[in-house]
């Protein structure tokens, strides 16, 4: 369906497996705790959210469009399929789409609010809040420099989500452990906005990107790595992970490669190389904390 091509993307941007890095540190963490796995809980919830993911990037197309930030003409056109320009929708079969889509994500979170517990419900209205607003009004977190911590808000979320339905008890305790996991997901947003900096400054957009400047912007993704490194090594310290998740840094040098080697890409290329580069840390990482 076409719907189904829009509202993923293509499962190019972002790479849509990157979807597992979403949906993994919950499980891991009751994993981790109790050494099992419940496959129907992880399977729902999992299967749940996929509506507001979807629901998210056809307000994004839709809102960017309305306040004419993206055009034609614009980056954003450019690389990748824009629903309006490539297919030839109006920008109400987005809003429609869009709407229907949250309608399935509710109905589906009150039917599994029924059986773990109301949390899911509220964690769900939170998470579309967050969905929503990443350019909904009255919010528009991605307008205000607030896209990146959007998205480090709701896998933190999705984390909790997991990790009450698996154990039927709420615990902040699996934040804390999911932090790493949210803080590595915040590179491929910042590219895709660093990419974009100079064309979205001159349409009067505030980004990240465009507060820390095109030089500052570059070391970005570099400091991002580091703090996912320092935090395995202090969640060992502190005994929230286990001491074999320390031999994750085996990847230090591929990741140290990747942020060295991103810039002399294709813009269009930022995305998928750097989902490539968090998939890969993010497996690696849960692979140490479960041996």
């Amino acid at each position: 369906m076409k719907i189904v091509s829009i509202a993923s993307r293509g499962g190019k941007v972002p790479p849509l497996y990157l979807f597992i890095s979403y949906i993994l540190p919950g499980a891991i963490y009751f994993r981790y705790l109790t050494g099992t796995f419940k496959i129907l809980p992880f399977f729902l919830i999992s299967i749940s959210i996929i509506p507001l993911l979807a629901a998210t990037n056809l307000f994004d197309d839709y809102f960017d469009y309305k306040y004419g930030y993206d055009k034609e003409y614009s980056p954003n056109t450019r690389y990748r399929k824009h629903p309006i320009y490539y297919f030839g929708v109006s920008e109400g079969y987005l809003l429609i789409w869009g709407i229907i889509s949250i309608a399935i994500y509710f109905i589906m979170f009150s039917i599994i609010s029924r059986i773990y517990g109301i949390y899911e419900l509220i964690i769900a209205i939170i998470g579309f809040i967050l969905g929503y607003g990443y350019t909904g009004p009255p919010f528009g977190f991605k307008y205000k420099a607030l896209g990146e911590a959007s998205v480090v808000l709701s896998a933190l979320l999705i984390s909790l989500m997991v990790f009450y339905a698996e154990s039927g008890h709420f615990s902040m305790n699996v934040i804390i452990f999911a932090v790493p996991y949210s803080v590595i997901l915040v590179p491929v947003l910042f590219l895709g906005n660093y990419r974009d900096i100079h064309y979205d400054k001159s349409q009067g957009m505030k980004t990240l990107p465009i507060i820390l400047g095109v030089e500052r912007s570059k070391y970005v993704p570099a400091a991002i790595f580091i703090i996912f490194y320092l935090l395995i090594i202090l969640y060992y310290l502190k005994n929230i992970y286990p001491i074999m998740s320390v031999f994750s840094v085996i990847t230090i040098p591929i990741s140290f490669y990747g942020v060295r080697k991103w810039m002399n890409l294709f813009d269009t290329q930022y995305e998928n190389f750097m989902g490539n580069l968090i998939f890969l840390n993010t497996i690696v990482l849960s692979l140490f904390i479960l041996l």
